[in-house]
């Protein structure tokens, strides 16, 4: 899904090129830090967000946010298994 392996209380890698064309491609819009961590329990979606934003900011870069309309896409982390 993301082409990066990961264990199931961890966000996709939004930064993966795969992860960004296939989500693309199959949504019709860019995936943000919310579609990468939908598929977690809230609690893990708040501390990957906090994380996400602190990175974001201490190197400069422009946080993804969804417009208030749009919800999260949340795909399973199962999914992801196939490429393990």
């Amino acid at each position: 899904m993301c082409a990066t392996k990961h264990r199931e209380n961890e966000a996709h890698n939004l930064q993966s090129l795969f992860y960004g064309m296939r989500f693309l491609m199959k949504w019709g819009r860019d995936a943000t830090w919310q579609d990468a961590v939908a598929h977690l329990q809230p609690e893990q979606q708040r501390q990957w967000l906090l994380v996400a934003m602190e990175m974001y900011r201490t190197n400069g870069l422009t946080w993804t946010a969804l417009l208030p309309d749009v919800d999260p896409i949340a795909e399973p982390y199962v999914e992801s298994l196939g490429l393990g």
